[in-house]
């Protein structure tokens, strides 16, 4: 198994990551956890099958996948030779592009086909044509940008309340963004839903968690510190929330290698 992760530079507005994924036959069959990350993302699947299985379905994924908010790690199953690529994609990115409800699409994964088949043919064709890294990135981003894309008051209200959240790691509460966006409680809670895929205080709470383990699996800072920097009562709060984000206890992580999970947030 091979993971590489691109970061995109800061004038992109859709893309947030570009990342290259190989399955050769020494390492197959796989199995692994997939970290949440409070971003959805497009994969192209080049070649073979994943299996991904979440705490509500299991889906055969093949061609491109689009995939929605997950607030819980879901099992990925690979068993033949897999190569894929795909973009990790800012969280308002998919409602700029498809302009509908993006919560349908909480904690789902689905053939980008068979949801809007104008724009899979317009991403087989960057996908089809770009697979180096740099290139894929900068050239989808480009052509995704060329798109009649839905940029409102809300999106920009949406893209601060984002940026707020992540200035501050994710320490905050709801009633933080209202004083720093200054729009109503009701209009944030329908709004962000509706555009990033789930409700601001459980982005809040995803971001939070995903920002400690980050820094736990850089080596950055033990975890009892970490806990404590972000304001967790204790570690038996924490591990109630790891419990739900990684649908695992927390030593079952600690006594496991996740070679793929630990890369990613590396």
């Amino acid at each position: 198994m091979n993971l590489n992760v691109y970061r995109t530079n800061e004038k992109a507005i859709l893309i947030e990551e570009y990342f290259e994924l190989y399955f050769d036959k020494d390492s197959i069959p796989f199995k692994t956890k997939i970290i949440p990350v409070a971003l959805p993302s497009v994969t192209y699947i080049e070649k073979g099958e994943h299996i991904v299985t979440s705490y509500l379905d299991k889906f055969y994924l093949k061609n491109i996948v689009l995939s929605g908010q997950s607030l819980k790690a879901y099992d990925l199953e690979v068993n033949e030779e897999s190569r894929s690529f795909g973009f990790n994609l800012h969280p308002t990115a998919l409602y700029k592009i498809f302009n509908s409800d993006i919560s349908k699409l909480e904690d789902k994964h689905t053939c980008l086909k068979g949801f809007c088949n104008d724009t899979f043919l317009f991403l087989e064709n960057i996908f089809a044509s770009n697979s180096n890294s740099d290139n894929a990135i900068n050239e989808a981003e480009k052509r995704l940008q060329s798109l009649p894309l839905t940029i409102n008051i809300h999106t920009k209200n949406i893209d601060r309340a984002i940026a707020f959240i992540r200035e501050k790691n994710g320490l905050l509460n709801v009633t933080d963004l209202l004083c720093e966006i200054s729009i109503s409680q009701k209009t944030l809670e329908t709004k962000f839903k509706k555009i990033v895929g789930t409700t601001p205080g459980k982005y809040i709470k995803l971001y939070r968690f995903i920002k400690l383990m980050q820094k736990y699996e850089s080596q950055e800072i033990e975890l009892k510190e970490l806990i404590h920097m972000y304001d967790y009562y204790d570690e038996s709060h924490f591990a109630k929330d790891f419990k739900i984000f990684m649908r695992m206890p927390l030593k079952q992580y600690f006594n496991k290698e996740h070679e793929m999970l630990k890369k990613y947030l590396q």
